[in-house]
């Protein structure tokens, strides 16, 4: 797995703003709009503008990564089969830069997903000035190529460990592109609970994901509720152990 750390530091930073559900989004002296890049069929490039609504110069530095899922943990790898430019640039004060993302290969069966990472740089000699890190992940997508549906194939699965009663939900997206899930629910003695609030995350093509919560009360099945793609999905789960 590949640490996204600032060109300037050796150490990890985690992300301020990863997985954003909007349509923009702002953090610290930047604003990218908009937040999900997909090269439909048949399209070479994308681009999202990146603007500095701020008062002040910043550098932003820009990166693109192959992005697959394991173990729930999101997995970096140097992107070779998509480009981008620029990698670095400086934006004055309202200010603003196209960032432009290039497939490099033709579409296959299965949608190919990236994460574009761009990062505002600390500024250079400011002494006992505190810096906090900006850095905004981005999802992008390829998709497949034509012909191919473009339908998940959710399968969703449910185990109880006996010793803990912690409740383990996984979901395994079989079809060719990803799904992206918002407020996902249980119902729990009756009322629902939301185990997943606002963005839940993704099962990207061919992979899995899950989440974790304890019921309150004993039950066999799961009911279970989840946004996707703006619609409302509705699953009945065995609860297993």
């Amino acid at each position: 797995m590949v640490w996204l750390g600032l060109a300037l530091s050796s150490a990890p930073v985690s992300p301020v703003l990863a997985q954003t559900a909007g349509s923009a989004a702002q953090g610290g002296g930047l604003s990218v709009a908009p937040v999900q890049l997909t090269l439909a069929e048949g399209t070479r490039s994308t681009s999202t503008i990146v603007s500095n609504p701020g008062n002040g110069p910043v550098t932003v530095q820009v990166r693109l990564f192959s992005w697959t899922m394991a173990d729930d943990e999101e997995v970096y790898t140097p992107a070779t089969d998509a480009g981008f430019s620029p990698p670095l640039f400086r934006l004055e004060a309202g200010g603003a830069q196209a960032v432009r993302v290039v497939a490099k290969a033709p579409a296959g069966p299965v949608e190919r997903s990236y994460r574009l990472v761009i990062d505002q740089l600390p500024l250079a000699g400011a002494p006992g000035q505190l810096q906090l890190p900006v850095r905004m992940i981005l999802p992008v997508f390829i998709a497949p190529a034509a012909g191919v549906a473009r339908s998940q194939q959710l399968e969703w699965n449910a185990r109880q460990d006996s010793k803990t009663n912690q409740v383990t939900i996984s979901v395994r997206n079989r079809g060719p592109v990803h799904a992206k899930f918002v407020e996902l629910a249980v119902h729990d003695g009756g009322k629902s609970v939301v185990i997943a609030p606002g963005l839940a995350g993704y099962a990207l093509a061919g992979q899995e994901r899950s989440w974790t919560y304890t019921p309150t009360t004993p039950t066999k099945t799961l009911a279970l509720t989840v946004q996707e793609s703006g619609k409302l999905l509705r699953a009945s789960v065995l609860l297993t152990q």
